[in-house]
C-alpha cells in the first residue's frame, strides 16, 4: 500500500493517494465478516485521513502572509473560523457540498431546458463515453460538452449528475443512473465469480460509484479504463484455464 501511494505523495497528487485508500479501505471492508468490530478504529483513521488531506491542500494553496485561504473562497463564517474545529477539515466540507451546491445551481440557472435529438447525442457523447472517445468523435462546434454553471470558479465539480440536467432537463439524471446500475451489473457480471480478479473487479466498480458522487467518473481515463481491463484479464485467464484442463484430460 505504501508503494502504491508514494508515488503520488512525490507528485502531490491528492486525488491518486485517496484513489489508493479508498481502494484498499473497500478491500478491507469486503475481507471483514463483522465490520463493527473495527468501526471505531475505521472511523479514527478515516478522521486522521481527511485531517491530511485539508493539511496538504493548505499547503498547496495558502500564499505567504495568508493561510488557510481555503477559509477565504469558501466563504466561511466568522463562528467556523472561531471554533475549535480545524481549519484542514474545511475541505471535506467543501468536497461534500460543492457538488451538490453546483447540481443546483445549475438547476436554477435553467430552469427551462429544451430537448432535442442533438441533445440526446451530446448527453451519449460526453456524459456516457471517456473523454478519449468524446474528443474524437466531437467536432468542437456543434457538438459540445455543456459548460458548468459554478457557484464560484475555484470549485468545478458537481456529480455525475450536474451536467445532464443541461441536456435532458430531470431525465437527464434520471437517464444517468439507469446507466449507472447497468454499468454496474454488467461490469461485474461480466467477471467470473471463480475468476482472480473478480475481488478487484469490485472493488473498481465501487470507486467509479463513490468518486460519481464528485464528477463524472464514466469519462474520467484515470479511473475507467480498469474495470475492462480486468474483464479482458479474466477473459485470458478463462481461456488459459481451459486450456490447461483440456491438456490435462489429453495426458489422462
Amino acid at each position: 500500500m505504501i508503494l502504491a501511494i508514494l508515488p503520488f505523495f512525490l507528485m502531490f497528487s491528492r486525488g491518486g493517494i485517496m484513489f489508493c485508500i479508498l481502494e484498499c479501505l473497500i478491500l478491507f471492508l469486503m475481507s471483514r465478516q463483522r465490520i463493527s468490530k473495527v468501526l471505531f478504529k475505521l472511523a479514527a483513521i478515516f478522521t486522521f485521513i481527511l485531517f491530511g488531506f485539508g493539511a496538504l491542500g493548505n499547503l498547496r494553496t495558502d500564499v505567504e502572509g495568508v493561510k488557510s485561504l481555503i477559509l477565504e473562497f469558501g466563504k466561511a463564517t466568522e463562528e467556523f473560523k472561531s471554533s475549535c474545529i480545524p481549519d484542514e477539515f474545511f475541505w471535506t466540507y467543501i468536497y461534500i457540498a460543492t457538488p451538490l451546491a453546483n447540481a443546483q445551481h445549475m438547476v436554477d440557472q435553467n430552469p427551462v431546458v429544451d430537448i432535442d435529438a442533438a441533445c440526446f447525442r451530446d448527453f451519449a457523447v460526453f456524459e456516457l463515453m471517456p473523454d478519449l472517445v468524446s474528443k474524437r468523435i466531437s467536432d468542437g462546434k456543434n457538438m459540445q460538452r455543456q459548460e458548468m454553471d459554478k457557484i464560484l470558479d475555484a470549485f468545478n465539480v458537481a456529480s455525475v449528475y450536474g451536467r445532464t440536467y443541461k441536456y435532458l432537463g430531470w431525465w437527464g439524471p434520471v437517464y444517468m443512473f439507469a446507466f449507472t446500475v447497468f454499468f454496474i451489473f454488467v461490469t461485474i457480471g461480466l467477471i467470473p465469480r471463480d475468476s482472480p480478479f473478480y475481488v478487484l473487479g469490485i472493488v473498481e466498480v465501487s470507486m467509479v460509484v463513490v468518486m460519481n458522487l464528485f464528477d463524472n467518473m464514466f469519462i474520467f481515463m484515470g479511473l475507467i479504463p480498469q474495470p475492462f481491463m480486468l474483464i479482458l484479464l479474466s477473459l485470458k485467464y478463462r481461456k488459459h484455464r481451459a486450456k490447461q484442463n483440456s491438456a490435462g484430460q489429453c495426458a489422462v
